[in-house]
């Protein structure tokens, strides 16, 4: 793996998961790589699934 460290410079990621201690998890683990010096959740989303239904509205 290659990789640059330059001032300023900041990397978005998206992590997907099941729970938000998976999330959780892999933001702690991210936290934890050299060189980075936060990592931090800006926004999360949840959905639930019902059973038996495939019907979806986007409808606000």
């Amino acid at each position: 793996m290659s990789r640059s460290m330059h001032q300023g410079n900041k990397i978005v990621v998206v992590i997907e998961g099941t729970s938000t201690g998976i999330l959780g998890d892999c933001l702690s683990g991210i936290s934890t790589l050299d060189g980075v010096i936060a990592a931090n959740m800006v926004f999360e989303h949840g959905e639930t699934e019902e059973a038996g239904s495939n019907d979806r509205t986007d409808a606000a």
